[in-house]
């Protein structure tokens, strides 16, 4: 799901070609129907998988505590390389419940 924002022509480019490709739903204008039965499509398809997302809680915390900090950059790099590398990632299942 995406809305470009108005008078964004790139986002405007970029939405049809995600919709072209049937990559996304586009919307022009808020519309909460809308919404809800992308997210209810969404939740009830098959093909639907569970995707990856990086535990850096700890990571952060201890950048964020540290003296010596490597830059936001080379922080993200190297959380981003270690996750992949040992598949360390908390996941979002099928399983989730959307209220609408």
């Amino acid at each position: 799901m995406t809305k470009p924002t108005l008078g964004q022509m790139e986002q405007v480019s970029n939405a049809l070609a995600l919709r072209q490709l049937g990559k996304a739903t586009v919307m022009n204008h808020l519309d909460k129907q809308m919404i809800g039965d992308w997210l209810l499509n969404v939740f009830a398809s098959e093909e639907l998988e569970a995707q990856p997302l990086p535990d850096v809680a700890l990571a952060v915390v201890e950048w964020i505590l540290g003296v010596d900090r490597q830059s936001i950059k080379a922080l993200s790099q190297s959380l981003w390389k270690s996750n992949c590398r040992n598949n360390n990632a908390l996941t979002v299942h099928k399983s989730t419940k959307v209220v609408i």
